[in-house]
């Protein structure tokens, strides 16, 4: 089975078939990301298309897209994401002191 996966700079999405949403943390204003280092974003164009949760494993986020929506970002060209369930999560990188850890953007 081949998993349908949009990477938008060291944002990684994957398409998901279902999640539940009732008990998580919705998060407002449609920024999946904040860059650390360049203080860049990757957003929703349209927030109102698409709801934000904090996954309780503290590792992602879901983005539940109830209409097509524009991910875009300062650095990158915007991308279309149709609706469905997506699995969100940064791009992580071994350091040898630090070990793992997100991708710094």
């Amino acid at each position: 089975m081949q998993t349908e996966s949009y990477r938008h700079g060291d944002v990684i999405l994957h398409l998901i078939e279902h999640m539940a949403v009732r008990g998580l943390k919705r998060i407002p204003g449609g920024k999946l990301a904040q860059g650390t280092a360049t203080g860049h974003s990757h957003t929703l164009t349209t927030p109102d298309n698409a709801a934000l949760y904090e996954l309780p494993d503290g590792k992602g986020r879901l983005l539940v897209v109830k209409k097509r929506v524009g991910l875009k970002h300062q650095e990158h060209k915007t991308i279309m994401l149709s609706p469905g369930y997506y699995r969100v999560s940064i791009k992580r990188q071994y350091d040898a002191v630090l070990g793992q850890r997100n991708v710094a953007d």
